[in-house]
This record gives C-alpha cells, structure tokens and sequence, in this order.
C-alpha cells in the first residue's frame, strides 16, 4: 500500500520549490549556476524519496534520496532501444 501523506508531502515540497526555481530564473538576473545547483538537488532529493519510500511503513531511510536503481535501469533500456531504432531507420534510409 502506498504512504500517500509522505509522498505527498514530499512531491509539493519539490513543487514548490520548482515552482520557485522557475520564478528566479525568470525574473532574477542574478541567479547562478551555484543557486541553480542547490535548487535542482532539493528538488531531486524530494521527488527521489517519495518514489524510494512510497510504500514505506517506516520512513527515514538514509539512502531514500539517492536516484531510484529501478527507474534509472528503465530508463537505460528506453534510452537503448531509442538509439537502435534510430539506427536502424538511418540504415533504411540510405
């Protein structure tokens, strides 16, 4: 069963601050790379520990922030199989 509240909880704080991150950049001509750096690492920090504990009856891992091996291996065959059939389609075409 999913936690609901905590992945909640987690997704608008990294809303938030996405929304917020937009905002700067729009308007703040002094925002930077170091700022920008910062801001990305919440985010992701948020959006990978509500994915990593979503079905956690204890919250708290150490680990819950890092990037989620299932999604990053998905991500990997996708990223294969695009290349492969834009090579294949390259072939075809010539």
């Amino acid at each position: 069963m999913l936690n609901r509240e905590w992945i909640l909880a987690h997704l608008k704080e990294a809303k938030e601050e996405l929304d917020k991150t937009i905002d700067r950049i729009e308007t703040d001509e002094e925002y930077d790379e170091e700022v920008f750096k910062i801001a990305i690492g919440h985010i992701y920090t948020h959006l990978n520990t509500a994915w990593n504990e979503r079905k956690a009856e204890i919250v708290g891992n150490d680990n819950a922030w890092l990037f989620p091996s299932d999604i990053a291996k998905e991500i990997r065959t996708t990223v294969r199989h695009m290349k492969r059939t834009k090579r294949a389609c390259r072939k075809k075409g010539k």
